[in-house]
């Protein structure tokens, strides 16, 4: 079998998915542990969704900017088209695990980002299932094996000495995967005879 992984990482708009936008969409496809495409795609929020400025704030963007990147349903065919070329939408038994930092947030985004694209199957390219390493650290923290201040990407990969451009998508998918990958070894395959 074999182990198809997105790691994807996006900008918003805000914390609402339903009311706020999808602005940065960063992602590596990841086949039998082989970083195989990398895709990084700016994306104008629709005309219906909520720009915070707190978030703006965060991601350095400001209102005009975001205006002006790619329209979102040419990025959702561009999308599309990348994942299709490595699952086969069909075919349930083929789709991606997803991993991110704190990915059930970015999920989230993308699946109301979809809906919002007219596009209610976004299940036919992921499995649903998260590699997320936020609460394999708290489960260290718990059992006495790490004690940061917070449990933020940039202070977990200033610890590990992972660089970083922080709330930059595709800085902080590269950060999350060498996490993962590397120095926590969370997709470490064993094939056993049976």
């Amino acid at each position: 079998m074999s182990h198809k992984i997105l790691y994807f990482d996006t900008e918003t708009t805000g914390l609402n998915p339903v009311t706020c936008g999808l602005i940065q969409f960063s992602c590596i496809i990841e086949v039998d542990g082989k970083p195989l495409s990398k895709g990084n795609m700016h994306i104008a929020p629709f005309d219906t969704d909520l720009v915070e400025p707190s978030a703006l704030a965060i991601n350095g963007y400001s209102v005009e900017t975001i205006k002006s990147f790619e329209p979102p349903l040419a990025a959702h065919h561009r999308l599309v088209k990348s994942l299709s070329r490595y699952v086969d939408q069909f075919n349930p038994t083929d789709k991606f695990f997803i991993a991110g930092y704190n990915v059930g947030f970015d999920l989230d985004f993308l699946a109301s980002w979809f809906k919002k694209c007219g596009d209610n199957y976004l299940g036919s390219y992921i499995n649903w299932i998260k590699i997320d390493p936020l609460p394999f650290l708290h489960h260290m923290h718990f059992t006495g094996k790490l004690n940061l201040p917070n449990y933020k990407l940039a202070t977990v990969c200033k610890h590990y000495d992972i660089p970083l451009t922080a709330h930059d998508a595709m800085s902080d998918i590269e950060a999350t995967r060498t996490l993962i990958v590397d120095k926590l070894k969370l997709t470490t395959i064993s094939h056993q005879n049976s």
